[in-house]
């Protein structure tokens, strides 16, 4: 078999162990610790970089990591999880480029049949037209979620689409994330495809990113009229289309009842606030440790959602944020592509703070890389 087939295959294998061991409901890979050992065994052997750069960003990216999951109290099996996944998920930044670029194109491919797929079977269902057949009901994280082919809701939830992620946020995080690494280019098939998929999410993080994106094209492009043509169409969907808004509705008294800020879908905020700066100074430096966000719901009976900046700062405390944030800005390169990216991904850490997980990792790695994923060097430098 010629070296390209091989080298391709890697890529296509690798774009499946990153989306399949991500927050899939129903159609997870199984055994999926195998799987992410086999990916490791294959960069370090194999498809690597050992440059003075990658070297660094993996021995910082471990630093940061194990502080991210050390246990508060003594804790065997959080412990050994978080050496596993600091160690291992690390070795992607020893990715060469060129590699980075493939896996990120077969993970794209593979997102947008999903989405493209889910997207058709989500309209017709909202249509009333015609509704998949259930296949299964299913108990994860708390709760149920009823599975169709390849179309995951969660239970008695079907107007917010998530294809076949646990929530519709969590797909449109990944549309924003992959959409701005492959150039914002929206005459291309996939890129539309995801931009569709994360309006039909109904993701307000979605929403927020994009409009951030979008403002910061349409001022580099000085093309201002696009901010009216959107103004425009937002009036126009209130006008007569109002009950799109109702899930941020929804959600936005939702934080209001559980004692949260303005605009907080999260909730409890207020409360999480008070509580971090009762804190020891110590404690409010360098947080508590992995589980203390499970510790604070016990000891207030109160819901801290585990998706949020706040479970963070309880863990790692203010410097231990700081690091992350200051770790993606310093190895950031100068492209305009990359700086826009990396202001993403730190904007996103306020919902979705799991950045040391698997799919994250590769995403913000392919962010730092130096060209665009779709090959072009050519980007413009700030």
């Amino acid at each position: 078999m010629q070296l390209a087939k091989v080298n391709s295959i890697f890529c296509l294998f690798a774009a499946v162990i990153l989306l399949f061991t991500s927050w899939v409901i129903y159609y997870a890979l199984p055994y999926k610790h195998v799987f992410e050992l086999i990916f490791a065994a294959l960069i370090l052997f194999k498809y690597h970089d050992f440059s003075k750069r990658n070297k660094n960003l993996y021995f910082i990216f471990i630093l940061i990591s194990l502080w991210y999951y050390r246990p508060a109290d003594f804790d065997f099996d959080i412990l050994a999880t978080g050496i596993y996944k600091s160690l291992l998920f690390g070795l992607i930044f020893f990715l060469p480029e060129s590699f980075l670029q493939t896996i990120f194109k077969y993970f794209r491919l593979i997102l947008c049949i999903l989405v493209a797929y889910g997207i058709v079977f989500h309209v017709l269902r909202l249509l009333g037209i015609f509704t998949l057949p259930e296949i299964a009901l299913v108990f994860s994280d708390y709760r149920y979620y009823d599975v169709y082919p390849f179309l995951v809701y969660q239970h008695e939830s079907a107007m917010r689409f998530s294809s076949i992620f646990d929530e519709p946020g969590y797909l449109g995080t990944l549309s924003v994330f992959v959409l701005i690494l492959g150039g914002m280019n929206l005459t291309r098939w996939y890129n539309l495809v995801l931009l569709i998929g994360g309006i039909l999410s109904l993701s307000f993080a979605f929403y927020v990113m994009l409009a951030v994106v979008l403002v910061i094209y349409i001022i580099k492009s000085r093309s201002y009229y696009i901010l009216l043509l959107i103004g425009a169409v937002v009036f126009l969907i209130n006008k007569y289309l109002p009950e799109f808004f109702t899930p941020f509705l929804e959600r936005e008294e939702m934080a209001i009842f559980w004692g949260g800020t303005y605009s907080d879908n999260r909730g409890d905020s207020d409360k999480a606030i008070k509580f971090i700066h009762n804190m020891p100074f110590f404690n409010v430096l360098i947080g508590n440790g992995y589980e203390s966000p499970v510790k604070y719901f016990r000891d207030n009976n109160d819901g801290l959602a585990s998706s949020s900046i706040w479970r963070m700062i309880l863990q790692m405390g203010y410097l231990g944020v700081i690091s992350v944030v200051l770790f993606i800005i310093g190895f950031t390169k100068k492209y305009f592509l990359n700086i826009l990216f990396a202001f993403v991904f730190i904007l996103s850490i306020y919902q979705r703070p799991h950045i040391f997980e698997l799919i994250f990792v590769f995403l913000l790695c392919c962010g730092l890389s130096g060209a665009t994923i779709d090959g072009n060097k050519s980007q413009s430098s700030l």
